[in-house]
C-alpha cells in the first residue's frame, strides 16, 4: 500500500498530465473550428460546416484519453493528431483552391484582387473589412499556424513511454519536417503550375500525404533482445535488428511521406514543364541532397545492423557448439558419474538429518 505523500504526489502527475492532455487539445479544436469558419466565410457554402463532425470524434477521443488513459498517449500513434488533421485538411484545400482560382482570375484577366468575402453573414462579420482581408495570406496563415500547432501539441501531450531526449529530439525533427512541408507551396508562386488542375491537386495531396507523419511516433526506443536463428534472411536480419530498428523505420517514412514525392514534383516542374527560377531550383537541390544524405544514412545503418548481426550469430554458434561438447562429455562420463551424483546427494542428505536431530536436541536442552 502506497504512503499518503506517494499517494498526494501520484495524484498531482495524474492531474498535471490531464491538464496537458486538455490544453493541447483545446488548442487543436480552436484552430479546426476556425479553420471551418473561415472556409465557410470564403466559398459561402454552408456545407463546410459538415466538417464539424469530426469534433464529435475528437470530444470522444477526448474523454477516452482523459478516462481511461489518464490522459496518456499511445506510443506509436497519436489518434488526436489524426483526427485533427482530418478535420483541418479539408479546409485548407478549399481556401487553397479558391486562392488559386482567385489568383488565375486575377493574373490573365484583371478582374479581381482576392480581397473580400463570398459571405455576408453575421457569422462572418469579424472580417466584413475587405481592405484588411486577403485571401492567399489567410491560407498560408492558416497553414503555418497548422505546422506550429502540430509541434506545440506534440510538445504539450503527455510523452508516454519516450524519454525526456527523444522528446526533444522528436520536436527538432518535427520543426525541420514543417518548414519542409511549406517550402512545397511555393511551387504556386508559378503561373503554369496554376493553370494545370492536374498539378494543383498533386501538390496539395503529396502536402497532406506529408502530414501525417505527425501522427507517427518514431523514436529509438531500445526494444526486447530478438532470439537469434541460424537460418536467416537478409529481410529477416534487417527485421530484426534491435539497434537502429527505429531510425530505419523513420528514415523510410520520411523518404516515401515526404522527401521523395517532393522531389518528383520538382523534377516534373523542372523537366517536364520546363519551368526555371532560382527558388524552385534552389529547393530542388536541397531535395536531392536530402535524399542522397538519407541513402547514406540508410546504408549506413544497413551495414552497421548486419555486422552487430553477425556478431550476435557468432555468439550464438559458439555458445550451442560449447553445449553440444558438454553434453557429449556428459555422456562419455557413464553411469559412474550417475553412481557419485547419487552419493554424494545420499551423503548430503544424511549430514542434514544429523545436524536437524542435533538442532533439535540443542533447543529441547535450551527449554530444559
Amino acid at each position: 500500500m502506497a504512503n499518503p505523500p506517494n499517494r498526494r504526489r501520484l495524484r498531482l502527475l495524474v492531474a498535471v498530465t490531464v491538464v496537458k492532455a486538455l490544453s493541447a487539445r483545446v488548442l487543436l479544436i480552436t484552430h479546426m473550428a476556425f479553420s471551418i469558419w473561415a472556409a465557410t466565410c470564403v466559398v459561402n457554402s454552408a456545407s463546410v460546416w459538415a466538417l464539424m463532425s469530426v469534433l464529435g470524434l475528437f470530444v470522444v477521443e477526448t474523454v477516452y484519453s482523459i478516462v481511461k488513459r489518464k490522459g496518456q498517449e499511445p506510443q506509436w500513434f497519436s489518434p488526436c493528431i489524426f483526427l485533427y488533421l482530418l478535420a483541418v485538411v479539408p479546409p485548407i484545400w478549399i481556401l487553397n483552391l479558391d486562392m488559386i482560382h482567385c489568383l488565375i482570375s486575377s493574373r490573365q484577366y484583371g478582374n479581381g484582387s482576392c480581397v473580400g468575402l463570398a459571405s455576408s453573414g453575421a457569422d462572418c462579420a469579424l472580417v466584413s473589412l475587405d481592405s484588411y482581408f486577403s485571401r492567399k495570406p489567410l491560407a498560408y496563415t492558416l497553414e503555418e499556424i497548422m505546422l506550429l500547432l502540430l509541434i506545440v501539441s506534440r510538445w504539450l501531450l503527455p510523452k508516454g513511454n519516450i524519454t525526456r531526449d527523444q522528446l526533444s529530439l522528436l520536436l527538432l525533427v518535427y520543426f525541420g519536417i514543417g518548414f519542409d512541408i511549406m517550402e512545397l507551396f511555393y511551387l504556386f508562386e508559378e503561373l503554369d503550375v496554376l493553370l494545370s488542375h492536374g498539378m494543383t491537386y498533386a501538390i496539395l495531396v503529396v502536402w497532406t500525404v506529408s502530414l501525417f507523419q505527425f501522427t507517427i511516433v518514431l523514436t529509438t526506443v531500445k526494444s526486447r533482445r530478438p532470439r537469434l536463428s541460424l537460418q536467416t534472411t537478409p529481410l529477416r536480419r534487417l527485421v530484426s535488428c534491435r539497434c537502429c530498428q527505429f531510425e530505419i523505420w523513420g528514415l523510410l517514412t520520411s523518404v516515401f511521406m515526404q522527401d521523395g514525392p517532393f522531389l518528383i514534383l520538382r523534377l516534373y516542374c523542372l523537366i517536364g514543364m520546363g519551368l526555371f527560377s532560382y527558388n524552385l531550383l534552389f529547393y530542388t537541390v536541397k531535395n536531392v541532397l536530402v535524399v542522397i544524405l538519407q541513402a547514406y544514412r540508410f546504408t549506413v545503418l544497413v551495414l552497421d545492423c548486419r555486422e552487430n548481426f553477425d556478431t550476435g550469430m557468432e555468439r550464438s554458434a559458439s555458445m550451442a557448439s560449447i553445449a553440444s561438447v558438454k553434453k557429449r562429455n556428459g555422456a562419455a562420463a557413464g553411469p559412474s558419474a550417475v553412481d557419485g551424483g547419487s552419493r554424494t546427494y545420499s551423503q548430503r542428505r544424511n549430514a542434514s538429518h544429523t545436524s536437524l536431530n542435533q538442532s533439535q536436541d540443542f533447543s529441547f536442552e535450551s527449554a530444559v
